[in-house]
């Protein structure tokens, strides 16, 4: 929340006056360190700032979670039954279960041309298997939410999620993570991500020197106004 804060008052400082962008945008060459600190500070804030603004927010959401659902859900519906499996599929003491490739052809026939990511296993008190897959063009690549929850005794499809389906608020949300690694950009948007951090601490050094150069100016000035009256 702090980075964010930093961002749009940033961005309001910087905000040119009477609309003059290009001389806002300009850089400067053959000038003081003073006046490539600034520039450094000004250019360096003004790249990162979508991405900052971006890895910000959706770590917030991470954070306050439910405060970010209830309010998406003033605006688009999101089931709560998303991300668990479905109900009523408990171990009826039968030790029999089908294999992890059996669950696999299973969940293969759902969604044909998606790729398996992840198969999380049953347990003593559910006894289901539930298949991960990607589709092509979904935004999440580690967790990706093509789901299949099959029964691992009969291996009957109990429930199927696919994103396809999803409401604008459980898109929303779906995007969350792959926004915030960077993975929804694929490779390109994970290394842009990467180096982003280090952003942060460039925008803070720079900052920080601009100020103690500026300080260091108004205690000159300071200084320089009182000898006259000394003189005197």
């Amino acid at each position: 929340m702090l980075i964010i804060i930093a961002l749009v008052s940033g961005l309001w400082l910087w905000w040119p006056k009477h609309g003059r962008f290009k001389a806002a945008l300009k850089i400067k060459r053959h000038t003081s360190l003073s006046r490539q600190l600034y520039d450094l500070h000004k250019i360096t804030g003004l790249v990162g700032f979508l991405v900052l603004l971006v890895v910000s927010f959706t770590g917030f959401s991470f954070a306050y979670s439910e405060k970010i659902e209830a309010a998406i859900t003033q605006l688009s519906s999101i089931h709560t039954h998303r991300n668990k499996p479905p109900p009523g599929v408990m171990s009826q003491g039968s030790n029999t279960f089908i294999g992890i490739e059996e669950a696999l052809a299973v969940a293969q026939q759902v969604f044909p041309n998606a790729q398996p990511r992840r198969v999380k296993t049953p347990t003593k008190t559910q006894g289901i298997y539930t298949v991960e897959s990607r589709q092509s063009g979904e935004a999440n690549y580690r967790s990706p939410r093509s789901r299949v929850f099959i029964d691992a005794h009969t291996g009957q499809v109990r429930a199927t999620e696919n994103p396809s389906e999803f409401t604008a608020g459980e898109t929303f949300m779906n995007l969350l993570w792959p926004l915030h690694s960077g993975e929804a950009l694929g490779l390109t948007g994970r290394i842009v991500w990467a180096l982003a951090g280090l952003l942060p601490l460039t925008l803070w050094l720079s900052g920080l020197i601009r100020w103690r150069q500026k300080a260091h100016a108004a205690d000159i000035g300071r200084e320089l106004h009182r000898q006259p009256d000394q003189n005197q």
